[in-house]
């Protein structure tokens, strides 16, 4: 049997809220923890209900710097390409954390897979990371539909254009476009194995 933990209401939403913020921003969990100087599954057994790791007020410091870092490079290439900064530019640890009072009283850590109430982009994210959904190629329609059922809105495709530009290049890449008869779908990116032909001396 699973050991269950419990926390804080106050420290279970700042583990949401620095999660929902992050697939926002679209970094990896390993990406958060290797800047922490933290082992590669840091950021992951914060999220997960089968660890009682929560953040530290240190942690969320170094982390506030981090996300503003990436929002600001996000937004250098929205003035390069001339499109529109309509998200948060600066991050302090007020900003990752509840701002109204919470209960004292324990709640079991749960962690939801996909951040409930979360904008697309940190939907998208969530779906790449936590599901299947990409083990398949998927189109464009699909990925809307998907989303819009789980949050229950009604994003269109502009919403998605710069989620899924970020998530098809550099260094944090997840998924990759192949053609599928004839029209461009997104499937979950398998770096290919490096082979090591090392020629004994």
């Amino acid at each position: 049997m699973k050991k269950e933990w419990y926390l804080t209401p106050y420290e279970l939403l700042t583990i949401i809220t620095v999660r929902t913020i992050r697939l926002s921003l679209g970094i990896s969990g390993e990406e958060l923890s290797l800047y922490l100087g933290k082992s590669k599954k840091y950021i992951g057994h914060i999220e997960s209900k089968a660890s009682a790791l929560k953040y530290t007020e240190e942690a969320l410091y170094h982390i506030a710097i981090y996300f503003s870092l990436k929002a600001e490079e996000r937004k250098n290439e929205c003035v390069e390409n001339g499109e529109p900064i309509d998200f948060k530019t600066s991050y302090t640890n007020l900003d990752l954390q509840p701002a109204e009072i919470q209960e004292r009283d324990k709640v079991l850590k749960v962690v939801p897979p996909i951040p409930p109430g979360a904008g697309s982009a940190s939907t998208l994210n969530a779906i790449i990371e936590n599901t299947k959904f990409f083990d398949q190629a998927r189109t464009l329609e699909e990925i809307v539909n998907h989303c819009n059922k789980l949050q229950l809105q009604s994003w269109t495709s502009s919403d998605f254009t710069d989620a899924l530009s970020r998530a098809i290049k550099g260094k944090n890449k997840r998924l990759e476009v192949v053609i599928v008869d004839g029209r461009n779908t997104y499937i979950k990116y398998k770096p290919k194995k490096e082979s090591i032909d090392k020629k004994v001396d």
